[in-house]
């Protein structure tokens, strides 16, 4: 069985930079580099996706978290929805015969 292999940061952005740049396919870079297509097409997303934070100035104007607009109702307990019965199936399973 083979190991996994390891690639360094600095491996994925050369690739992710050049698959960028357009100047060749995804399947060119992926065998020229010996790596699957997929994860090329991966590096590059993760590098689009990244780029926003590296021109940030710190100062993000959206959270990162939704927040609630401001004190809502409380949440129902879990009595209110749920009576204690043993909900069924939704199929049922044949009953097993005995020989």
């Amino acid at each position: 069985m083979t190991t996994r292999r390891r690639f360094t940061g600095e491996f994925k952005a050369r690739v992710a930079l050049e698959a960028l740049r357009g100047d060749k396919t995804v399947q060119e870079i992926a065998a020229r580099h010996q790596v699957h297509p997929n994860q090329v097409s991966t590096w590059k997303r993760q590098a689009m996706d990244g780029l926003s934070e590296v021109f940030s100035n710190g100062a993000d104007p959206s959270p990162r978290h939704w927040t609630p607009p401001g004190p809502g109702p409380a949440p129902l307990p879990l009595t209110a929805w749920y009576d204690g019965r043993q909900k069924t199936p939704s199929c049922k399973r044949a009953p097993l015969r005995r020989q």
